[in-house]
């Protein structure tokens, strides 16, 4: 499953990580979902570009205080962030969508039909005989 939605280099590219953009992604029925948190993050400040084999997330948290505030301590990362996610074949990067909600952004990704996992009729007695019987097998 892992390779399904990172590629053949899965093992690459779930072990690169921005500490600006952490990131979970799984996938549940037949949806691929890269989740990042962005707080304090406005949407018009956020860029995400899905094309095949990959999803680019850029972000800027800008610093709120007025610039002539005395800061007496500053933890939080500011500037901007970029995320790169490799992503397998088997999803379909035409209908993916982005969601941002209550600083969390909500990348999804349709799997392909030929992706998700299906049942198989299985053939018996004259249904396989005719298979095999059929012109051109």
């Amino acid at each position: 499953m892992l390779e399904l939605l990172f590629g053949p280099s899965a093992s690459l590219a779930a072990r690169r990580f921005d500490a600006g953009l952490a990131m979970d992604a799984f996938v549940r029925e037949d949806t691929a979902f890269l989740v990042f948190d962005l707080p304090g993050v406005p949407a018009q400040d956020v860029q995400v570009r899905v094309e095949p084999g990959l999803v680019r997330v850029q972000a800027e948290r800008r610093m709120t205080p007025d610039p002539t505030d005395k800061v007496l301590r500053s933890e939080r990362n500011y500037g901007e962030f970029v995320r790169e996610v490799r992503l397998g074949d088997g999803l379909d990067v035409a209908a993916a969508r982005a969601d941002l909600v209550d600083g969390v952004l909500t990348v999804s990704i349709p799997l392909r039909p030929s992706a998700v996992a299906r049942s198989l009729e299985i053939n018996t007695g004259s249904k396989q005989q005719q298979l095999l019987e059929a012109p051109g097998v």
